[in-house]
């Protein structure tokens, strides 16, 4: 509650100075905190849904940057105008993702002419927590940059900007050109994907997991899933890339940013569960 007043007071001391910046966020805010609380039903997941007036009627704020866009830190903290790229409304429909909150994906318009694909949640997930991450990830990438062994190496690992409004209710930048790893290896269904393609005459995912909740030998249940579920991630390069260099440098890249990842969840884990001497 102290640290809820303190910023609360900070704030009322800097809309004395600032009062229609700090309104244009608080306008920025509301319709993100909406967006991300928009009520959907089942049936809509995968489909695009309109947005409400109240939310798409927000076109133009000036003085609030878009808030997954990428702004170098000006020193002398002046940030003039065209420094930025400022918020000029939201695209009129989302598109429902699949999941237990229903996160919904939108497009932001930055004034630079450019489209922001962010992804909106709320639910019991803290966003909070993945925004302290994904700078602490920051963190470890400025040192693996500055290491010349890594470096050459290009160790580091792909973030994204996580904005959390409320502990409840948030804003992620939607990172471009991927897919769950889950979808490719067993679908949607949970049943084809790249084990349906491949793993021919092998055990199907539903059953690996019934297998594995059922017996009472973990141990050995865990080896008869490994003995007849075989693993299909290689076929990911061979599918999508045709040639021979390219699949060595995609390949590479791949092993590479999973040891860099490796690394740095070493050190969350001993954060969250201190490791003993």
């Amino acid at each position: 509650m102290d640290k809820k007043l303190a910023a609360e007071h900070l704030l009322q001391d800097v809309s004395h100075y600032h009062g229609p910046m700090i309104r244009q966020m608080k306008q920025l805010v509301d319709i993100y905190i909406k967006l991300a609380e928009l009520e959907t039903r089942r049936e809509d997941t995968n489909r695009k849904v309109a947005l409400p007036r109240e939310i798409r009627s927000v076109k133009q704020l000036e003085l609030v940057p878009v808030v997954t866009a990428t702004i170098p830190v000006d020193r002398s903290c002046q940030y003039n105008e065209g420094s930025f790229p400022f918020f000029r409304g939201l695209s009129d429909s989302v598109t429902v993702m699949n999941g237990i909150n229903a996160p919904k994906v939108v497009e932001c318009f930055g004034s630079d002419g450019q489209k922001y694909k962010q992804l909106a949640k709320s639910g019991n997930d803290d966003l909070r927590q993945d925004a302290v991450m994904e700078q602490f990830f920051g963190l470890v990438n400025t040192f693996l940059h500055n290491n010349r062994d890594t470096w050459k190496r290009r160790l580091a690992v792909r973030t994204y900007k996580v904005i959390p409004f409320t502990p409840s209710a948030g804003v992620l930048e939607w990172v471009d050109g991927t897919i769950p790893l889950g979808d490719y290896l067993i679908g949607s269904s949970r049943s084809e994907g790249a084990h349906g393609r491949y793993g021919i005459g092998n055990w199907k995912y539903p059953k690996c997991r019934e297998h594995m909740s059922s017996a009472k030998d973990k141990r050995k249940a865990f080896v008869d899933v490994c003995t007849n579920f075989r693993p299909v991630m290689h076929y990911f390069f061979l599918e999508k890339f045709l040639q021979p260099a390219d699949w060595f440098v995609k390949r590479l890249a791949y092993t590479r940013s999973v040891a860099a990842s490796s690394m740095e969840s070493i050190f969350t884990f001993d954060d969250i569960y201190p490791l003993s001497a």
